[in-house]
Parts: C-alpha cells; structure tokens; sequence
C-alpha cells in the first residue's frame, strides 16, 4: 500500500512528529502490541495524511480495532450498560472542511477510484464508499462575494459525522435530545457551541427537495 499511495505523492514519514501520518500527504505505519491489544508481535495500522493533512487509516475489512496481524480479533460485543435515547444503525457520512474541496475530490477519486453517490451542488459532489449509502464530502475554500477579497482559509477539519437510523422523526429526535440537556441552538450564524442540536434544511440548489430536505430523507439519488 505504501507503494501505491507514492504513485500519487504519498511519501513515508521519517520524522517522529506530525500526528499518526506525519503531516500532509506523509504515511506511516504504527504496530500496535498486546499493550495497546494489538497482537504479539504488533498488528500494522496504516496512516496517511491527505492533502490537507486530513489522516486517513486503512485496513482489512475484517479489522475490529482487535488483535491479530489483520486486527480482526476481538471478543464478543460488549452491550451497552443501559438503553439510549436513540438507536443508531450505521455510520453514513463524513463532511470534511478543507482548503480546496476539487482538489480533496480529485485526490481521493485518484487513489480510491471513489464514484460519486450524489450531488449537493453543481460543484459539491458526494463521493461514495462501498454500493450503500456511505459517502464523503469535502467543503470550504469559497471566495469572497462581488470581487472581495476571500476569507482567510480554516483549518481542515472533520465538519461533522452521520449517523442513520430507523424511524427518522425530527420533533422525536429533538425531544430525545433535550431529554438529555443538549438544548436548541440560539444563534443562526457562526459555530454552534456544545450540547446544542439544530436543524439545517438543504434546499434544491443544494441538491436536496424543492420543500427543503429533510424532505424528508436525503433519499432520492440519481
């Protein structure tokens, strides 16, 4: 893997710093040992860095976050100590801030050979993983309005994770989140600040339905 990652600029990482990858478009391997529950002699966990610096790891599809060469020895799931609120299914997409979404989108299509599940905008494409629903998504990097000069950019991020679930309600989602003191957000604009929950209504420019999506599930894709 190492191999074909530097046919597309990935260059091993030599220096000790830069977080699990070593900085942007670095990778490196770390063996994980019966420590850290990785096998005897180290289970090998692969990291690189996107070009944003972004770390992305990759493995086995049977990995588990266990022991073994492949990690994919682990004990019998351990249940939850007592029901949720809500119950979640499957983990469905990630939206990443970065400095040049054409660029990330160019990139990961390049090595991942990544199709593209849908389109949020004539120019924010969803890239998928695996023939479900799973997707990426890279934002940011706009330029000022009427020629002015453009924001300075922010650091590249994981905007956000999704999480699906089965019977999607909204006022029942709100209520259920309120229970636990994570309270509706005051202010439109800006960052929401913590235990806050939101709706945002994806419209058609945006790719979702004409009413604004949820209209109702995001579930129409051509």
């Amino acid at each position: 893997m190492m191999a074909l990652l530097s046919k597309h600029g990935v260059t091993k990482a030599e220096a000790a710093g830069g977080g699990p990858s070593g900085g942007p478009m670095k990778a490196r391997v770390r063996m994980r040992g019966p420590g850290s529950g990785g096998a005897p002699g180290g289970t090998p966990e692969l990291y690189f860095g996107d070009p944003d610096g972004i770390v992305v790891q990759l493995q086995d599809p049977g990995y588990c976050g266990g022991g073994g060469v492949l990690g994919h020895v682990c004990p019998a799931i351990e249940p939850a100590p007592s029901k949720g609120l809500l119950a979640v299914r499957d983990l469905n997409h990630f939206t990443m801030n970065v400095s040049d979404p054409g660029r990330a989108n160019k990139f990961y299509q390049d090595v991942f050979g990544l199709s593209i599940r849908s389109y949020q905008g004539p120019t924010a494409p969803t890239l998928a993983i695996g023939p479900d629903q799973q997707f990426l998504m890279f934002t940011g990097g706009g330029g000022g309005r009427a020629g002015a000069t453009p924001a300075p950019p922010r650091r590249a991020s994981i905007n956000h994770v999704c999480l699906t679930m089965d019977g999607f309600n909204v006022e029942q989602i709100q209520k259920a989140l309120e229970s636990y003191g994570i309270r509706p957000r005051e202010a439109p604009a800006g960052p929401a600040a913590p235990m806050r929950h939101y709706v945002s209504m994806r419209m058609e420019n945006r790719g979702g339905a004409k009413e604004g999506t949820p209209g109702y599930l995001g579930n129409t894709c051509s």
